[in-house]
């Protein structure tokens, strides 16, 4: 699955090769949602996952591979050879 959250420009999507290997596509659009409501949803799964409500990680049976933004394509390789678990890539600076 992919989830994607726009900044309202288009986005290009190789629906073919999405298609060929069984690719979700999800679009979040959260533009008219208000500033303090995403602070609150942010703040609520913090909690969530503080106490151990979304258990995530090697000791939960979910591991983490991450990579940086400028490795996208050591991700989609990860992905393609079958990582075990979430494979994120940080898009943060």
């Amino acid at each position: 699955s992919l989830c994607t959250y726009g900044n309202g420009e288009l986005l290009a999507i190789p629906s073919p090769v999405m298609l060929a290997k069984s690719v979700a596509l999800c679009c979040v659009y959260t533009y008219h949602t208000p500033l303090t409501a995403k602070r609150t949803a942010i703040g609520d799964v913090s909690v969530a996952v503080a106490d151990g409500g979304y258990r995530v990680g090697p000791d939960h049976g979910l591991p983490l591979t991450r990579f940086r933004l400028d490795q996208v394509a050591e991700a989609h390789a990860a992905v393609e050879n079958g990582t075990v678990g979430k494979v994120l890539v940080d898009v943060r600076g």
